[in-house]
């Protein structure tokens, strides 16, 4: 039967992209990716930056090995630390030389070293004998045995005459610790003593200054 009805619907066009699969885009193909590396490692040249790291890399790598030598060929020459000279002792009350013995007219002679008190804040200060102070050996028979160490001799206390074990040590060049033991030095007593920097009016007779 004719007659008029609803139209009938509409169909819609589907677009061109429908029902295609998507893929993530490739840059660089595998194959062509390891073809360009076997091609660069076969060249002969490096590119320009490389060769111009190599050029700096040579001058500065020359120049540290340069200063790795001159920093060597400085510290051979560096002198070897001295115990020498006139040190204040902890109390800050006297002053004691240490030289060479034979140079203090001490035994023994050669390569140790002895001290005696050369300056005193009070010079007539005397021991609990009543013996003069000033002038008194206190330190004798110290031998190097290390870089900064003077051991195997002894100490002397002129207030109490009391004689100890005793061992140097250079902490610095201004810097003297001095240790005074009985049997073991771990159970000893340490004391720092410093380089005396300005001149000492020597309290022993005939002695200049310090």
């Amino acid at each position: 039967m004719c007659g008029h009805g609803n139209p009938a619907p509409k169909v819609k066009a589907k677009p061109p992209w429908a029902g295609r699969i998507w893929t993530l885009p490739h840059f660089l193909p595998i194959a062509v990716a390891s073809g360009q590396r076997t091609k660069l490692r076969q060249r002969k040249c490096l590119p320009m930056h490389l060769t111009g790291f190599v050029r700096h890399f040579r001058r500065t790598g020359g120049g540290v090995a340069a200063a790795v030598l001159l920093a060597g060929h400085v510290a051979a020459q560096a002198p070897a630390p001295d115990v020498t000279g006139v040190w204040i002792d902890h109390t800050g009350q006297g002053a004691v030389e240490i030289a060479p013995c034979s140079s203090l007219g001490a035994s023994p002679a050669g390569n140790r070293v002895c001290g005696r008190v050369i300056w005193l804040k009070n010079p007539e200060h005397k021991s609990a004998s009543g013996k003069r102070i000033c002038g008194t050996q206190v330190l004798g028979d110290l031998r190097k045995e290390g870089r900064n160490l003077w051991d195997s001799g002894w100490i002397y206390n002129p207030e109490d005459e009391e004689r100890f074990s005793a061992s140097l040590e250079l902490a610095n060049a201004d810097t003297l610790k001095v240790t005074g033991y009985l049997g073991f030095k771990l159970l000893g007593e340490t004391f720092t003593w410093k380089r005396a920097t300005s001149s000492l009016e020597s309290c022993v007779a005939g002695t200049p200054a310090r």
